[in-house]
Parts: C-alpha cells; sequence; structure tokens
C-alpha cells in the first residue's frame, strides 16, 4: 500500500522441504522442564483456599459484602427469598417477581433452583439452612410418589416443594411436586443427581461427616443409584430425547442424550 511506513511482506508459507532441512534430533537435547503436580479442588479444603491470608468470605457476619453494594442488595433479596418451615429456614423460592398476575410453580422451592443459593450460603458460613433443605428433601423421597396414575420409583426426589402456612391452627405443611406441574410433565430425575452433589458440597464445606453418614442419607443416596443405574434407565424421558421431545425449551427435532444432562449424572456418581 502507498505511503505504508514499516510494513513489510512476511511469507507464512513453509515448505516441506525447508521442514526436512530442520534437525529434530536437536529437540532431544533440551532438558525437560519439571512440573510440580498441584492438587485438583477436590483434594483441598475449603479452609485452604485463602484470600491475601484470609478467608474470601465472613464466616460469623451474616452479610459479609456490605462494603459491596451490589453484593449487599443481592443478599438482601437472596434472604427475602427464603422459606421457613416451623420457623426454620429450608430453602429459597425459585424467582420473586411482585408485578407478575400469575406466578405458576415459581414460588416453590426447586431442588434445582436452590443449589446456587445453597453453594452461597455454604460460601458465606451459613449451613444450617443447607442442611435443613437436604433433610426435608430426603423426607419427601420417602413419600408415595404419582404422576397422573403411575407409581415413580423411590429414589425420585421432588422437583419442587412448597410451606403452606395456617395461621389460624399455627401449623405448616409440605407439599411435594413430583412432576406434575413440570413442563411435559416427567419426573425430575436431575433432582436426585443434584441432591447428591449438594450434600457432597455440605460435607466438604462443613466438614461435618455425621449428615451423610446417617443411615437416613446412606437409605437416600442407595434409592437414587438403585434407580439410575437399573436397567432401561437410559430411556428415562430426561435422557434419551425422542425426536421433537426433551425436558427444557429448545428448538424441534432433537434426538439423542443432552450432554448437560449426562455430565450431571457423571458429577453425582462421583459425589456419591
Amino acid at each position: 500500500m502507498d505511503g505504508a511506513v514499516g510494513i513489510r511482506k512476511i511469507s507464512t508459507i513453509c515448505s516441506i522441504s525447508r521442514m526436512e532441512d530442520f534437525d529434530l534430533s536437536r529437540l532431544r537435547e533440551k532438558p525437560r522442564l519439571k512440573i510440580e503436580r498441584q492438587r485438583s479442588f477436590d483434594e483441598r479444603s475449603l479452609s485452604e483456599l485463602s484470600i491475601g491470608g484470609r478467608s474470601g468470605f465472613n464466616k460469623s457476619a451474616r452479610n459479609s459484602f456490605e462494603p459491596q453494594p451490589m453484593v449487599a442488595d443481592a443478599w438482601e433479596s437472596l434472604r427475602k427469598s427464603q422459606v421457613y418451615y416451623k420457623g426454620q429456614p429450608v430453602g429459597t423460592v425459585a424467582a420473586v417477581d411482585n408485578q407478575a398476575e400469575e406466578v405458576l410453580n415459581y414460588d416453590q422451592v426447586f431442588v434445582r433452583d436452590f443449589v446456587p443459593s445453597a453453594l452461597a450460603f455454604l460460601m458465606n458460613g451459613e449451613p444450617e439452612i443447607v442442611k435443613n433443605f437436604l433433610l426435608k428433601t430426603l423426607h419427601l423421597q420417602g413419600w408415595e410418589k404419582r404422576i397422573d396414575r403411575f407409581k415413580l420409583g423411590e429414589g425420585v426426589m421432588p422437583a419442587s416443594f412448597k410451606v403452606l402456612h395456617d395461621a389460624a391452627k399455627k401449623t405448616d405443611t409440605l407439599m411435594a411436586d413430583f412432576g406434575e406441574s413440570a413442563i411435559g410433565r416427567v419426573a425430575p430425575v436431575d433432582s436426585g443427581f443434584w441432591w447428591i452433589i449438594l450434600l457432597r458440597a455440605y460435607t466438604k464445606s462443613t466438614g461435618d461427616l455425621t449428615l451423610a453418614e446417617s443411615d437416613a442419607c446412606q437409605k437416600g443416596i442407595k434409592l437414587i443409584l438403585t434407580l439410575c443405574l437399573s436397567e432401561g434407565f437410559d430411556t428415562f424421558p430426561t435422557l434419551l430425547c425422542a425426536d421433537g421431545c426433551c425436558m427444557i425449551d429448545r428448538r424441534m427435532g432433537v434426538y439423542g442424550y443432552p450432554i448437560e444432562i449426562q455430565a450431571l449424572f457423571f458429577m453425582a456418581l462421583r459425589c456419591a
């Protein structure tokens, strides 16, 4: 180009003959790099992960992020979404929209949707709500589960649950949803996976082994594994999607095994 200064034409083509002139044997003379193996995240306890010598999360104060207005607002919204059962926090609702005329089932505590909230509570040193959630969903697993006239397997966890408060009788009642209100009306196979993963996260974060090793949790894990490792489980609607059918909103013409469910399945097996 006319007027261009300092621009040179450089050939980026390397011929085979020039490649053959290069003596590859000289590469053997270079010393090998010594690479120190770093432990994986799973091998380290959360207490070892520190920022500037101190934990990045305040485990004593409830609002540890108040200096950051955006994060403080997020924590305030998260706390407003908490659901209580007999005075104890047991989860957070899936969504809070005061402008919506119809909330559908988003005013319930979803197993899947609570997981990111649970991780935030664990990192902020508030494991009580996570433990209560794990125990309540475990209790609901033992219920007789039906969709229409079909009886579900013992290991199926609820997709979500709701707490009904009776101010007159001063009682709280749990209502579980095992897929009746879900898109496509399919049983929530992913809930069991998420439950196992969250139980693992709780154990690693708190160091409390008594919950995971309790008879109730061991039975819950066994029921989930018995279900997902049984013959024919791969034809479950959320694992094998027939043409034009899938568990989440997406384009039509889908067929095969959704990668996100397979990854979740694999992670749950590792955690179990």
